[in-house]
């Protein structure tokens, strides 16, 4: 089973890690504040996300109907499939990677507290929510080997694009932006919009709640 000290190797989050591998500098955009009962951004800006994180922070309601289902899914522990059930290695190596998936995550926190902060972005950010990936070789291309683990992503610090090869933008805490191959990176909406120019950004449960909550 790997290390912490390898997952923080092949990370490209800098507040898990003590050097910067790869990036350039970049800014946010942000959105326009329009009246809907209280200031929210219309759909979608990046600043629309924050308001409905910061909303829903303050909803006893709808916090508690998100940790509700949280815990209830939560219970639900992930399984990893051995390529022949018949053969006791194929087992064995599921076994192996299924220990990694649930102790290893979020950088050791575990699949629990990983899967938490990934519901949260879902149910609470149009954007969605973005996972990475851990596992060796360059950041910015394919992992070589087998996934090491996974790491949530800020979903407001998460650019999707049109590239399918690299279809998500981190923009890390220290300024770096980061291109995401797509074996590195994790991501869902709910609800996703057809409009070609959104690249799958959709309505969030709070979105959807909002004026009602």
């Amino acid at each position: 089973m790997p290390d912490i000290q390898q997952l923080q190797d092949n990370t490209i989050q800098a507040r898990y890690r003590n050097n910067r591998l790869f990036g350039v500098q970049g800014g946010n955009i942000f959105g326009y504040l329009v009246k809907s009962g209280e200031l929210i951004p219309p759909w979608w800006s990046r600043r629309r996300d924050k308001e409905l994180e910061r909303f829903t922070i303050n909803s006893d309601q709808m916090k508690s109907s998100i940790y509700k289902v949280t815990t209830k899914l939560q219970s639900i522990r992930p399984i990893v499939e051995p390529r022949d059930t018949s053969i006791k290695a194929h087992r064995k190596q599921a076994e192996h990677y299924q220990s990694s998936l649930i102790e290893l995550s979020d950088m050791g926190g575990g699949y629990n507290q990983f899967l938490s902060k990934y519901l949260w972005d879902y149910f609470t950010k149009d954007n969605g929510a973005f996972a990475e990936v851990i596992g060796d070789g360059a950041t910015d291309g394919p992992i070589q080997g087998p996934a090491l683990g996974l790491n949530s992503l800020d979903s407001t610090r998460c650019q999707r694009t049109s590239n399918p090869e690299f279809p998500v933008i981190y923009t890390d805490t220290d300024g770096n932006k980061y291109k995401l191959h797509y074996t590195r990176v994790i991501f869902t909406a709910s609800q996703p919009s057809t409009r070609a120019e959104m690249y799958g950004v959709g309505l969030c449960w709070v979105s959807r709640a909002i004026n009602i909550a």
